[in-house]
């Protein structure tokens, strides 16, 4: 399931980031609804699974939520439509105030 939501997400980033900026190209709004189904589909199972935990696997941080991590760590400039996935923000949220997590970006993502 992760590999899927981070391919799906990593579309809306080329759409609505390196689309515009590297190729001076619109994001395509039919491959954004195809991409939406799918991201909402894998993104609840996802929340779900954050509901009572506070890391991917286990009661400690791993490669799998630093794997994850860095597909959400552009979610604003992609607009991922995760409003209402509390669970996967404060999840993120908790990975984005590591100081070993913030010394990776050389400029913050906004």
């Amino acid at each position: 399931e992760q590999a899927n939501l981070q391919r799906i997400v990593h579309g809306f980033f080329n759409e609505n980031v390196l689309k515009p900026r590297y190729r001076g190209q619109e994001p395509d709004q039919a491959r954004l609804a195809e991409l939406t189904g799918p991201f909402h589909r894998f993104a609840s199972i996802l929340d779900r699974h954050l509901r009572e935990r506070s890391y991917m696997v286990g009661d400690g941080l791993t490669l799998a939520d630093f794997t994850l991590a860095a597909s959400f760590c552009y979610a604003g400039r992609a607009r991922l439509p995760w409003d209402d996935y509390a669970h996967i923000q404060a999840w993120y949220t908790g990975i984005d105030r590591l100081p070993s997590w913030q010394t990776t970006f050389p400029q913050r993502p906004s």
